[in-house]
């Protein structure tokens, strides 16, 4: 559920915000609790899904990204996450977002942002990914491929626990 209030609904100074939640029975283990409150100056939108990637190749890149209202599209990336240098801006106002980035160097990582042409909606050292190997390139890779993502359970934490220190 998604509530959105007026500027004008919250009082200078100290607000309070509660908010219910009621399990079925005692021994259910299904319940969860997730929330977050936001504010965003007018004319600022709201991030709601993403980024993420699709269509990797290995000189180009998809990103896609959803905002609350719509907006221009942009994406800075480079090799640095400290100087996304270069930039892609899609004009025109969509709440589905998508940057195609072209001419990246194949097996590299790349750090990029997300947002407008006036704002920044996303960015840090968690935002990045590797362009692909061109085709016949003899590399090692990883991969961990799950179906059912699971309920949440203490046994689904350990196998992501078990899988990261596989990992390193």
């Amino acid at each position: 559920v998604t509530i959105t209030l007026a500027s004008s609904q919250l009082t200078s100074g100290t607000n309070v915000i509660a908010a219910e939640v009621h399990q079925n029975a005692s021994t259910s283990g299904d319940l969860t609790w997730d929330m977050r409150l936001s504010a965003n100056p007018a004319g600022i939108p709201v991030l709601t899904t993403g980024p993420y990637l699709q269509k990797a190749t290995p000189t180009s890149m998809l990103v896609r990204w959803y905002t609350d209202e719509p907006v221009d599209s942009k994406v800075m990336y480079g090799t640095s996450p400290g100087n996304l240098f270069q930039s892609v801006t899609v004009p025109g106002s969509e709440t589905n977002h998508f940057v195609q980035l072209t001419n990246l160097t194949p097996y590299t990582k790349y750090y990029y942002s997300i947002g407008t042409s006036i704002t920044t909606l996303q960015s840090g050292t968690e935002n990045y990914f590797l362009t692909s190997p061109l085709p016949n390139t003899n590399t090692k890779f990883t991969f961990w491929v799950t179906g059912d993502m699971g309920d949440g359970s203490m046994r689904q934490l350990n196998v992501l626990n078990a899988f990261n220190t596989y990992m390193g």
